[in-house]
């Protein structure tokens, strides 16, 4: 059976373990301390698969954590960015379960934040915004609530204002073709896209 024949410094504070003189996996310092590993250490292939099993769960949620970084994200799109990298499903799994325990994946904060991001840098309507969460991987009740409370015609006067502004200067037939268009693409209804825009021409 494999012995440790070492255990040194990894990139992230993690260890390396080394087994026989070659890489065997890295691991964070607690599993080490959890494992109970120590250079001499024999390891039966039970624990050597433990061991692995460790290292793929580590990966993962460190993965996940870098996605997160970047932007909130709904439980699919962690899952599934995880999967395409080929990762177990067993060790996406356990790194998704680590994250909503600590509150870190949720899918009622995701859809909230994504509602107000939009409201906040490109307004459309709740329509479109649910649509947009569904396509997300978050279930229909709640994208449904995250939406519930949604103005569309607060959302396309706001739409409607941004986009004014880039057409100015068009003559007025034009103006409003494109501005009645871009409020239609936005996910408004006729009437509400009309509303707006005669809230706009004042």
């Amino acid at each position: 059976m494999p012995t440790v024949t070492a255990l040194a410094p990894a990139r992230g504070g993690r260890i390396a373990v080394h087994a026989d003189g070659k890489p065997l996996c890295v691991l964070s310092a607690d599993a080490v301390a959890r494992a109970s590993l120590s250079v001499g250490a024999t390891l039966t292939p039970a624990r050597l698969a433990a061991l692995r099993r460790q290292e793929s769960l580590e990966d993962a949620l460190a993965a996940a954590l870098r996605l997160l970084a970047v932007r909130p994200r709904s439980e699919a799109e962690i899952r599934q960015r995880l999967l395409a990298r080929r990762m177990p499903a067993d060790a996406v799994s356990g790194a998704i379960a680590h994250l909503k325990q600590r509150g870190l994946l949720d899918d009622e904060a995701f859809a909230r934040w994504w509602r107000e991001s939009r409201q906040a840098s490109r307004p459309q309507s709740a329509r479109l915004t649910e649509r947009e969460l569904r396509r997300k991987g978050v279930g229909s009740e709640t994208a449904s609530n995250a939406v519930a409370e949604s103005d569309d015609a607060e959302a396309a006067y706001a739409a409607a204002l941004k986009r004014a502004r880039a057409l100015a200067g068009l003559d007025r037939e034009t103006y409003r073709r494109r501005l009645f268009a871009h409020l239609l693409r936005r996910g408004f209804s006729r009437g509400v896209a009309l509303a707006a825009m005669k809230r706009v021409e004042g």
